[in-house]
């Protein structure tokens, strides 16, 4: 076989296996046998049988078939280690099976002895066990946060299995320490050492970039200032969580009526003018685009289908989500402020890898109704280039993507009628 063919075959066989649940499973199986006889090196039958173990709904399904994979690929040079670490994680923090737990821990302390996230991913799940009344030593989980800041520093340290779970992607330190901030606060919280749980996520808080642990961060913040009735400090700890995720608002408002507010509309006034001034800072403009939307089809609740061309001659908000993204779940209150000052849209909030009661029980919680449940597989997914959710899309009246927007939005309303506002397609408010 020549070159350029054994080239077509790599590429087709790692296309399959990447996107296997969207083809029949007896063409992706034989394209990752036939690589694995003509491609040098090529390990694409033991990559889907990874990825197949990988795609598991259950928590408990899934960590046994990556131990079953394993087994059979102790030693793999690219994913061994990787699938340790998934396993690590699946036990710490999905399951909270604290001794398995420990037992992948040990392992890949042995493994991978200078790697900075192992110490701090084994440390969060205690932590996270003790939160649901694991027997776990808390002290414990601070000397490991101290083990992996102290390996920050070295090169390759931070995941040399090349999978981030606790910390932050990247090199950047300073955002690294203030994940190991966080979760001292909140080991710290537990043991009701509030001051020195207020020191730590105060150091915490305003340097996370990723929204949920921030919005988590000032929460808990708060939380520490209330039992030292610092009464001031956390009612702007709750504004900044309540700016971060609308499940705060609440604590905001009623740590405002506690210092001084009059009603709970002023307090709401000031949540209000306080995410203006956040949007303003932010500078954004609309980066646009003109694509056209991919032939799809969504299914909704009900089993109704939705297609590409039934929504022509609509404006559509299009979010690809899932309820086990936290900062997706953080956006559902503001897709639904955005219905309702906007019901001219046509808003689709297409769950993946979710069942409808998960998404039902979401939406109850942040104002949407359940008649909006729509699903979507993998196949769909993967003809929008889906690099992670959320992912929004502006789709404008003739079918074609006009803004995307890669990750959680801070404000969905105000960046949402940003893009609207330019395109023309939506009035200001």
């Amino acid at each position: 076989m020549h070159v350029g063919a054994v080239g077509y075959v790599d590429g087709t066989a790692e296309f399959l296996v990447n996107w296997e649940q969207a083809f029949p499973p007896a063409l992706v199986e034989k394209a990752a046998a036939l690589a694995d006889r003509v491609v040098p090196h090529s390990r694409m039958v033991s990559d889907l049988g990874r990825e197949r173990a990988e795609h598991l709904k259950d928590p408990q399904a899934r960590v046994q078939a990556l131990g079953e994979w394993l087994a059979k690929h102790p030693d793999d040079p690219f994913y061994s280690n990787y699938v340790r670490k998934e396993r690590l994680e699946i036990f710490g923090d999905l399951l909270g099976d604290i001794g398995a737990a420990e037992d992948c821990f040990q392992d890949l302390a042995k493994r991978t002895p200078n790697e900075a996230d192992i110490y701090a991913t084994m440390a969060s799940a205690y932590i996270r066990g003790f939160a649901i009344g694991r027997q776990v030593n808390l002290d414990q989980a601070l000397t490991l946060l101290d083990k992996a800041e102290a390996n920050l520093e070295a090169v390759g340290s931070q995941s040399e299995t090349g999978y981030i779970v606790t910390l932050y992607g990247g090199d950047d330190i300073s955002q690294n320490r203030a994940i190991l901030n966080f979760w001292r606060g909140r080991a710290l919280l537990d043991q009701q050492k509030w001051k020195e749980a207020e020191n730590f996520l105060g150091r915490s808080a305003p340097v996370l970039k990723m929204s949920r642990p921030a919005w988590e961060a000032y929460l808990l913040l708060g939380r520490t200032q209330e039992q030292q009735q610092e009464w001031e400090k956390a009612k702007n700890s709750y504004l900044e969580a309540a700016l971060r995720s609308p499940g705060s608002t609440e604590k905001f408002v009623e740590l405002s009526l506690k210092t001084g507010t009059p009603s709970r509309e002023a307090a709401m006034k000031e949540l209000a003018g306080a995410q203006k001034r956040n949007f303003d800072a932010a500078h954004y403009k609309p980066a646009l685009v003109d694509l056209p939307a991919p032939d799809f089809t969504f299914t909704t609740a009900a089993g109704g289908k939705i297609t590409t061309s039934s929504l022509h001659g609509q404006t559509v908000v299009l979010d690809l989500w899932a309820t086990w993204c936290g900062p997706c779940v953080s956006e559902l209150g503001g897709f639904a402020k955005l219905r309702q000052a906007h019901p001219e849209l046509r808003l689709l909030l297409a769950a993946m890898d979710s069942t409808v009661p998960e998404i039902e029980k979401e939406f109850q919680q942040n104002g949407l109704s359940s008649d909006d449940i729509v699903l979507v597989d993998d196949g769909n997914a993967a003809k929008f280039g889906l690099a992670g959710v959320p992912q929004t899309y502006v789709i404008d009246k003739n079918g074609r993507i006009r803004t995307v927007h890669y990750g959680a939005l801070p404000d969905v309303v105000s960046f949402l009628e940003s893009d609207l506002t330019v395109l023309g397609i939506a009035p200001t408010r």
